[in-house]
């Protein structure tokens, strides 16, 4: 719409896990996504755990992340299985977000962004899998 991005991120997963971590916790450490725009002058990053976890910051010529920065990002997931239970079977996970435009410095939902969008994937061994792609999403003409 006018003022928000919004994401949908699937994954199909045997093995749900993400621990109870923090807002601006090491997320990435569990079954999460990490979305990031690349920006002109900066880089605005977005992950989201399989528990609905939110980490963001911002990264300033090529510097350290500061998440002390909040995108005021809404998130929603909705998981078919149960986290953290090593006995079970799992199937997929979802994320949805919705991006304030205002947070990306964008003005109109028309304006060009690239994307990179990063799974991180805790196998039944607890290793972290990163799996990555890239996009430039195009807003509606």
């Amino acid at each position: 719409d006018s003022r928000n991005l919004y994401i949908a991120l699937y994954a199909a997963d045997e093995h749900l896990e993400a621990a109870a971590r923090p807002a601006d916790g090491p997320v990435w450490l569990d079954d999460a996504f990490h979305v990031a725009f690349e920006l002109p002058d900066r880089e605005v990053s977005i992950d989201v755990s399989a528990r609905g976890v939110l980490t963001d910051g911002v990264r300033r010529g090529g510097g350290p992340v500061d998440y002390r920065w909040t995108s005021g990002a809404r998130v929603g997931v909705d998981a078919d299985g149960t986290l953290d239970d090593p006995n079970d079977r799992d199937e997929e996970w979802i994320a949805e977000l919705a991006v304030p435009l205002a947070s990306l410095g964008v003005e109109a939902p028309t304006t060009p962004l690239d994307v990179r969008i990063v799974r991180h994937d805790v196998g039944r061994g607890g290793r972290t899998v990163p799996g990555a792609t890239r996009v430039r999403l195009l807003g509606a003409r």
